[in-house]
């Protein structure tokens, strides 16, 4: 239950309201079906109200749960880049499959591989009114990702060197007396500090 209209504890007295209303949220598996799973909470809720109470649902939005594919090379990487901030091996939790729309992603790029993270740890309190964030944990999230998004770029060929430096090439690549100049159309590179 997400939500609630009733008297509020202020407002309470020992009689019994005419109305109350609640807001219900169910996540489900990967694998169920959203429709059968709301089938199946309605009838559970109306077949335990009590007997002179009359329920009425208004059926919310449904959502389809999500399951990530656990070898890829997207979570492979993964698995190196946390490895490599924390020091130690990843472990898989298997989390955050109910999230809706990441299955809509998924029909609208089939193809992708989709990988969701978060930062938790036993004392975050995810979802909670006090939920906080470690932020030694969160340096090393920060880090992880950093190793992610740089792995790629790592591991792609250069793009061949034209003779005459046509502009078509990376930043930065080309022949020497064309890189960075101004009007070709470049940015000269630096190096890191």
């Amino acid at each position: 239950m997400i939500g609630i209209d009733a008297p509020s504890v202020r407002d309470a007295s020992n009689t019994l309201v005419p109305v109350a209303r609640a807001k219900v949220s169910l996540r489900i598996p990967p694998g169920e079906d959203p429709e059968r799973a709301m089938e199946a909470l309605t009838a559970h809720l109306e077949s335990h109200a009590p007997s002179t109470a009359k329920v009425t649902i208004h059926r919310g939005e449904l959502g389809r749960p999500f399951s990530a594919a656990q070898s890829s090379a997207a979570m492979d990487l993964a698995r190196r880049s946390f490895a490599r901030a924390w020091d130690t091996e990843a472990v898989d939790t298997g989390l955050g499959g109910s999230i809706p729309f990441i299955a809509d992603l998924l029909e609208v790029f089939p193809q992708a591989e989709v990988l969701v993270t978060g930062v938790e740890d036993p004392e975050s309190r995810a979802h909670g009114i006090d939920e906080s964030l470690h932020l030694g944990e969160f340096a090393k999230v920060c880090l992880a990702e950093a190793l992610r998004c740089a792995a790629p770029a790592r591991s792609r060929r250069a793009p061949r060197r034209s003779a005459t430096g046509t502009g078509h090439e990376r930043p930065g690549t080309g022949p020497p007396e064309r890189r960075g100049r101004p009007g070709s159309g470049q940015r000269p590179r630096r190096s890191p500090r």
